[in-house]
């Protein structure tokens, strides 16, 4: 794992959220472990999880337009 600072933003006329304090998974680290290393993650149930990190991290777009539609209504409404 590392720790890493996420960037979200939806468009270009939109505001960029920073978002620290996350813990993701290096993809190509993972893609690089010996098959030895694998195999120990997967016989500690590790595989699932990090599988399921990584495709959540996949929702921050959503997350994004959401928060972007937010904004925009609060505009329109002020």
């Amino acid at each position: 794992m590392q720790h890493s600072k996420l960037q979200l933003q939806h468009r270009q006329d939109a505001p960029a959220y920073n978002i620290g304090g996350v813990y993701t998974i290096d993809e190509k680290k993972l893609n690089a472990l010996s098959d030895e290393d694998y195999l120990d993650l997967r016989k500690q149930g590790m595989i699932p999880l990090i599988y399921a990190h990584l495709s959540s991290l996949q929702q921050l777009r959503r997350i994004s337009e959401m928060q972007y539609n937010a904004d925009k209504a609060a505009e329109a409404s002020a």
